[in-house]
């Protein structure tokens, strides 16, 4: 490949990942033809791109976004998997598509210019979505400040029950 075009494709692929803040490696060697363009399909319907990229000239554009660390995951064949709401989406859809399909394999990446490692990638994907991990920790804030409401309530609901048994018995 000449200097010139393996330019080109460092600037398109530069292009392609600035402001993607996760992204993932994954080794889909193992994959024939007809498997390749189902494991796209799979991932494209939920919003994900996997894209086969040549190792050096990944790194250079990766690095050049800000994603320098997923250079250490990039050795031997490999595409980039990008997309999806979040990173526990793209975690997800990836596991999902490597125990169903059998011949993928998630080596790590980086998230928001931090590595992520395999594992991680896997307690990633058991998580809950964005939203309910969301809800959860505004539930958890949230307690305390309904505990509090309730104890102030109750001597008032109380006074307000006290004098209603004696507005009845007045009347």
């Amino acid at each position: 490949m000449s200097k010139r075009l393996k330019q080109l494709v460092v600037e398109e692929l530069r292009q392609a990942y600035e402001g993607v803040q996760d992204c993932l490696v994954v080794n889909v060697e193992r994959a024939d033809g007809e498997q390749a363009v189902a494991l796209r399909r799979y991932l494209a319907e939920r919003g994900i791109r996997l894209q086969v990229v040549k190792n050096s000239l990944a790194a250079r554009a990766l690095a050049q976004v800000g994603m320098g660390e997923i250079e250490r995951y990039l050795e031997g064949p490999c595409a980039l998997a990008s997309g999806g709401e979040d990173l526990v989406a793209l975690a997800r859809a990836l596991l999902e598509c490597a125990r169903e399909h059998e011949v993928l394999e998630v080596r790590g990446g980086v998230s928001q210019g931090r590595p992520v490692e395999p594992g991680q990638v896997e307690e990633l994907a058991k998580m809950g979505s964005l939203e309910a991990l969301r809800a959860t920790v505004v539930g958890a804030l949230a307690a305390p400040l309904r505990r509090a409401a309730g104890a102030f309530a109750a001597p008032l609901s109380g006074l307000a029950g006290v004098l209603q048994q004696v507005a009845q018995q007045a009347s």
